[in-house]
């Protein structure tokens, strides 16, 4: 079995000191534009945070002092500002780049300090907040700004799931004059941010962008009413749930944001307008449009349009058997604007991914590959590999069960083995990071492969927490030698890592003991006799001190002492998210009477609200160590190092 590279954080960067013959000037920009020079990445988006907090200063003396500074700022300072704040460019000003911190996984461990109630990155939203001052002052102080610049400001809206800001800058480029300027490379990064096509504006969770069987009924495709009314009840079931409104709208918290993506005139409409302006056509924009119509469920469009017109492919589709049939694509003289590159192969995945089109995806990404000669990337594996294993996941393969039953649309725990082995075996040979693991073992115990799955763990996962286990207690003693006084940018990096990792690793373990519970023969073997005492005792700390299994002799509950808590449960009264009514519901309404949907005025009814008795867990938060190490006869030493010591156990 390969090892795990840490290629998930490759991009971090060491805490930086200031550069030394400097002096610290008194105004924020000053700050913010020392840090930029001395590339102290760790400081760039508190001291940006801190300048736009000053454009909009409560007291008018100061908010003017910062005005005349940006009036006086050159251009091309100002776009080299921009240029280092952009959370694409710089994945490193995000702690936990790159990890999907889940609703559920916020129970667990103390990650909610990182997302909002929405799910999104705080960060992020702090950022499109200073942007949004930025961009009100920039326009009071009269200061042009360059196309790129614009750019800069969209992808900052995409990282926060804001489509309607990125709409609104892109509509600022045209207001300011710049409309005739803006090229392929602007309406590129316009259309993956509206339609959230790049893994940050989706904030790496695929379940916020995957297309929903439902939502794909048309006159050619209907459901029964039966099968409409269990998918309504199942959203319904979910959606009570959540305790927070995780890929909401925040201006209409009773709908998902992939509602604001979901009909098929939307990308066409926008790619209609695109053309109408004359915007040359190239591989990224392609790609982005082909993403784009997937978010819209536009399968016709993304085979026709972008497929069969912009390279030359063909794909059929064999419903019943769900095989794919790939034609040969045009070829391109070296330079073309549209040869294929591995950007079209990652848009390949994330396109027929998202729409469940997992076989087409894995034809279409072999047979291009080998006629363009072009390598897979890892992150194109490890995508198809992430949306196989959604995709066959619940309540998603129900969905499409009740569809319409299509091999083409039907992905099991099978088909994510099955990619395992192609990416992992010759002639790929690709290297699984920590996070293709974790899809491999999940599935491993979907199967009831519990033996196997622990030999994984074992083998793999461990050791490679060990590692991080090494790293986080380097780069906290390197703080406590080096005096410093709180928690630096790559400390709590390591530790939204570790964290994340150890989560995952206590999540198989709970997996495998109700798998073992499940089924008969593990109960009545020597798996629940022999096995899971032998992993409790080898593997203690990714089992949370409460824990409760079946086997031959009844059901165990066991607390454990030598284990410290990392939740508490709660009690608390909740009321359930606001949920639309279903369509089905709406229009039988509508045939009796008690409501009028042809009425200019009609509000689309929402579901009864429910009282919940919540029992939740709540994650402990760190303990930390403030301050610098105290001396030996200090007071208050011993308190000191034993937070420490705790916030290195987490």
């Amino acid at each position: 079995m390969v090892g795990i590279p840490r290629n998930d954080r490759d991009f971090a960067f060491p805490d930086s000191t200031l550069c030394e013959e400097e002096h610290e000037l008194p105004t924020a920009l000053d700050r913010l534009l020392r840090a930029i020079q001395c590339r102290d990445v760790p400081r760039i988006i508190p001291d940006f945070l801190e300048w736009a907090n000053r454009l909009n200063h409560d007291d008018p003396y100061f908010a003017q002092v910062a005005l005349e500074e940006l009036r006086e700022l050159p251009i091309a300072t100002f776009s080299e500002i921009l240029r280092w704040i952009d959370p694409v460019a710089n994945p490193a000003h995000d702690v936990a780049h790159g990890l999907n911190i889940t609703l559920g996984q916020t129970q667990f461990i103390d990650s909610s300090r990182l997302v909002d109630e929405f799910g999104v990155r705080v960060q992020h939203r702090e950022v499109l907040d200073a942007v949004n001052i930025l961009m009100e002052a920039r326009q009071a102080a009269g200061i042009q700004m360059l196309i790129p610049d614009y750019e800069v400001f969209i992808r900052c809206a995409g990282a926060a799931s804001d489509k309607i800001a990125s709409v609104n800058f892109f509509g600022a480029s045209a207001r300011d004059g710049k409309g005739p300027q803006r090229n392929t490379s602007t309406w590129t990064e316009f259309t993956k941010a509206i339609f959230l096509t790049d893994p940050t504006y989706y904030q790496f969770d695929r379940t916020r962008v995957i297309s929903l069987p439902r939502l794909k009924s048309s006159d050619r495709q209907t459901y029964n009413s039966e099968s409409l009314k269990r998918i309504g009840r199942m959203k319904l079931n979910i959606s009570n749930l959540r305790h927070l409104p995780f890929n909401r709208q925040r201006e209409r918290v009773s709908q998902e944001l992939r509602m604001l993506t979901r009909m098929k005139y939307t990308a066409q409409t926008h790619w209609d307008r695109s053309k109408r302006y004359g915007v040359l056509v190239d591989e990224k924009l392609l790609c982005a449009t082909m993403v784009s119509f997937a978010r819209s469920n536009s399968l016709t469009r993304m085979k026709g349009l972008v497929l069969q017109r912009g390279f030359g492919i063909s794909l059929n589709e064999d419903k019943e058997t769900g095989q794919a049939l790939v034609g040969l694509g045009k070829w391109f003289r070296k330079g073309n604007p549209r040869e294929p590159t591995k950007h079209f192969l990652n848009a390949i995945v994330e396109a027929f991914g998202s729409m469940s089109r997992i076989r087409a995806a894995l034809g279409l990404l072999v047979n291009v590959s080998r006629q363009y000669g072009i390598q897979v990337p890892h992150e194109t594996w490890s995508n198809l590999l992430h949306w196989a294993y959604v995709c066959s996941s619940k309540p998603y393969s129900r969905m499409y069960a009740l569809q319409n039953n299509y091999k083409v649309n039907s992905t099991k725990s099978q088909d994510v083995i099955d990619i395992w082995h192609a990416m992992t075996s010759d002639p790929f040979n690709v290297t699984p990071t920590f996070e293709d693991y974790n899809v491999y073992i999940k599935s491993l115990i979907a199967q009831r492969k519990l033996r196997l799955a622990v030999k994984v763990i074992r083998e793999e996962a461990v050791p490679f927490y060990r590692q991080l286990e090494d790293e986080h207690l380097s780069i906290v003693l390197d703080e406590v030698l080096q005096g410093v006084t709180s928690p630096g940018h790559q400390r709590r990096q390591m530790e939204a890592h570790k964290e994340h990792v150890w989560f995952h690793i206590a999540s198989w373990f709970t997996g495998i003991l109700k798998g073992a519970s499940r089924g008969r023969k593990q109960r009545e073997g020597d798996f629940t006799r022999v096995i899971i005492p032998n992993l409790l005792h080898e593997f203690g700390e990714f089992f949370h001190h409460q824990i409760s299994y079946r086997s031959t002799h009844g059901h165990i509950q066991m607390t454990r002492s030598d284990v410290k808590p990392r939740f508490n449960f709660e009690q608390k009264l909740r009321t359930t998210l606001p949920n639309n009514l279903s369509g089905v519901v709406v229009k039988a309404l509508h045939r009796k009477g008690e409501i009028d949907m042809e009425d200019p005025n009609f509000v689309w009814p929402q579901t009864q609200p429910l009282e919940v008795l919540d029992w939740k867990r709540k994650p402990i938060k760190r303990r930390r160590a403030r301050g610098t190490a105290p001396g030996p006869n200090e007071v208050g030493r011993e308190g000191w190092w034993k937070k420490l010591e705790q916030d290195l156990s987490i």
